[in-house]
């Protein structure tokens, strides 16, 4: 039933507008997998797919922002057999306005299971019929069964929900405090007790060093787990984590924070600085530098705060302002949102409103309320 629901809103959109689609570059779209090996013999697929934010089109709904897009998934043989084919709605949402016109990627995935055979292909087509655009990308499945314990993979649980690290924003794995490890083991050994995670810093000022024990009571082979480590203690600047089982070892780095002179790029920082951050006795000796001494006064300045935790919140708001509330002619950190998002960070909640004065967007902090104002496409604050 649903299929032919599906089927039937495609040919409405597909017959009631006589605009061409457009099929993008394929640069534009990407997707990833993953596998597992089950016990029956087929194959676990597990796929990642990443469309730019401001490549689609959104409605103003009471929860947000939102847009629909119809998704087609095939694994093809090369023979041009169809081995797995699934077709369904995907409903993209955005609690800021901005973000959708942001280049942020919105990461979708899904799973299935496939009885393996050689030469196949992944195939995926996006259609953005409002938009009047498509998105299709294909690729070649390569898998090696030669494995025991499966390379380690790294999320963060939200709402029951796990997320793949390597897909976050870093700005949103600031305050991750348990990183859970997705495992498998193919054949249990019965001669050896446990499965053993351990975590280790590499920072050259932190020496530390947990371990985690799994009995092998609790193992089952080919089931695919998540097992959780408890990271609060570490500075995530630089770890590793070791995963072993026996003569089995799974071993993988991990830097939340990149090293900070490498990622920062303080000329980025000269609207914010200027107008946001330095008291007047600070600014008065900046003014009269030229550009070069400006950009080494700031860099010098966060030398002396000696806070990368900060600095590096401080650059993670700027970058998201940048990104995300840019206006024409303007860096989105010299916009109004920007402005506020980077003096006081991400809103608690957000509401919307609509009246005969125009549209509002709510920010809402502990004890504070930000109220912006839709002016032909962009907030502006309203109530300041």
């Amino acid at each position: 039933m649903n299929k032919i629901l599906l089927f039937i809103f495609i040919l409405f959109f597909s017959c009631s507008t006589r605009e061409k689609i457009t099929l993008e570059s394929p640069k534009e779209f990407d997707f990833k997998y993953d596998y597992y090996i089950l016990e029956n013999g087929n194959i676990q697929f597990d796929v990642d797919f990443f469309l730019p934010y401001d490549k689609l089109i959104f409605e103003k709904n009471e929860n947000g922002f939102q847009s629909s897009v119809t998704i087609s998934f095939s694994v093809i043989e090369i023979d041009k057999s169809i081995l797995y084919n699934k077709s369904w709605l995907e409903n993209i949402k955005c609690d800021f306005f901005d973000k959708t016109k942001s280049n942020f990627d919105y990461v979708g995935n899904f799973s299935f299971e496939l009885e393996y055979k050689e030469n196949i292909d992944m195939h995926i087509i996006i259609n953005d019929f409002v938009n009047h655009k498509s998105f299709k990308k294909q690729k070649t499945i390569k898998i090696n069964e030669d494995y025991n314990l499966k390379d380690l993979k790294f999320y963060k649980k939200n709402d029951n929900k796990y997320l793949n690290i390597d897909h976050i924003n870093e700005s949103k794995l600031n305050d991750l405090d348990t990183l859970w490890i997705k495992y498998q083991i193919i054949s249990k050994n019965n001669d050896v007790d446990s499965l053993f995670f351990e975590i280790k810093s590499l920072s050259f000022n932190e020496e530390k060093n947990k371990k985690f024990t799994l009995p092998s009571s609790s193992i089952v082979e080919y089931e695919i787990n998540y097992f959780p480590l408890d990271i609060s203690d570490f500075n995530k600047n630089d770890i590793i984590v070791n995963c072993l089982y026996g003569n089995d070892k799974k071993s993988r780095r991990i830097n939340f924070k990149k090293n900070i002179k490498q990622v920062i790029d303080y000329r980025k920082f000269t609207y914010p600085m200027e107008n946001y951050i330095f008291n007047r006795e600070e600014y008065i000796k900046y003014v009269d530098l030229d550009s070069l001494d400006r950009i080494e006064f700031i860099e010098d300045y966060w030398k002396q705060k000696n806070d990368n935790d900060l600095l590096y919140e401080f650059y993670n708001r700027v970058t998201y302002a940048n990104a995300n509330f840019k206006k024409i002619g303007k860096n989105g950190s010299a916009s109004d949102m920007g402005k506020i998002y980077i003096i006081y960070g991400k809103p608690l909640s957000i509401d919307f409103e609509f009246n005969e004065n125009g549209e509002f967007e709510i920010w809402k902090y502990r004890n504070k309320k930000f109220i912006f104002i839709n002016r032909f496409g962009y907030f502006e604050c309203y109530r300041c």
